[in-house]
């Protein structure tokens, strides 16, 4: 099922939205960047998730442009303690953040049995760039009614 979104919707964005993507893969990173730039986003590509957190955690004093990215978008690691690591930091920044997570098939399961937070939107890769973008609109408006 694809998300269509409302002119309501669309017009609750800021003028550029801000997307803090983090993606290992470089080649994904920079496809997935040109897509939501098209989109008309605004793309803050880093190589992994502890550069987002940290890049969330340091905020604008650092010397990052602008605030906090409105959403992260973010894969994860498959298996081993990494993804252990990797799905608390994902908890813990969608406290302050929305997160899209692009999931193996393997981390549905973890999401969709109710730990997650609404904060956090979930897709399975391969997303395709029209998906990406309605999972980033869709979490965005969660702000307004959390």
């Amino acid at each position: 099922m694809t998300f269509d979104p409302t002119p309501d919707l669309l017009s609750s964005l800021t003028p550029r939205q801000v997307v803090l993507l983090s993606e290992r893969d470089e080649a994904l990173r920079r496809a997935l960047g040109r897509a939501l730039s098209f989109s008309g986003f605004s793309v803050i590509p880093v190589p992994d998730l502890p550069r987002a957190a940290a890049y969330i955690e340091e905020g604008p004093d650092a010397g990052h442009e602008g605030s906090l990215p409105d959403v992260i978008v973010t894969d994860l690691p498959s298996w081993g303690p990494q993804r252990d690591a990797a799905l608390s930091l994902v908890r813990r920044l969608s406290r302050r953040v929305p997160v899209v997570v692009l999931a193996n098939g393997g981390d549905l399961p973890f999401f969709a049995d109710g730990r997650a937070s609404p904060m956090i939107e979930v897709l399975e890769k391969p997303v395709a760039p029209q998906d990406l973008q309605a999972a980033v609109l869709r979490v965005h408006a969660r702000l307004r009614y959390h």
